[in-house]
């Protein structure tokens, strides 16, 4: 090769085939990885094209199908049944929640009624207490609320 008055060569005359043969296999070694490199790159951008084209057509065709199957198709029956199924076992649930609350409430509040009860005969009894006392402060006499003396004394 010849340029501009110089010679020039690639390839020096003292090299051995094991040298040419080396240098050529390093050069298609370089091709073949670069080859590689570009053809993974198509094969992503091709794989993520294919998959947003997809995804955009399912997008589109989806809520068409959808909606069909869950009202006309066989979609009704099935969350019917799965509803039911759940609202059954939920209400059984909230059931026997309930019954332990109403009882725990009525034990509570049985309780509660008592406590009143004997409350307003302790009144009672203070007011008969009242009424004979006030009963014996306008007759002048004395008079025995009743209850007052012991069955031992009265007999």
């Amino acid at each position: 090769m010849d340029l501009g008055g110089e010679h020039l060569c690639l390839i020096r005359g003292d090299e051995t085939g094991g040298d040419l043969l080396s240098a050529l296999s390093s050069f298609y070694t370089n091709v073949i990885v670069i080859l590689i490199a570009l053809l993974t790159v198509v094969l992503g951008l091709s794989f993520f094209s294919l998959k947003y084209s997809a995804k955009a057509h399912v997008d589109s065709e989806l809520p068409e199908l959808t909606d069909g199957f869950f009202q006309y198709g066989r979609g009704a029956p099935l969350i019917k049944d799965a509803v039911s199924r759940h609202s059954e076992t939920h209400d059984e649930e909230i059931k026997k929640e309930m019954r332990e609350k109403v009882e725990r409430d009525l034990l509570n509040s049985r309780a509660e009624v008592d406590g009143l009860l004997m409350r307003i005969d302790e009144m009672q009894e203070k007011i008969d207490g009242i009424e004979y006392h006030l009963e014996s402060l306008d007759s002048g006499e004395l008079v025995i609320a009743p209850g007052s003396i012991d069955q031992d004394e009265g007999e």
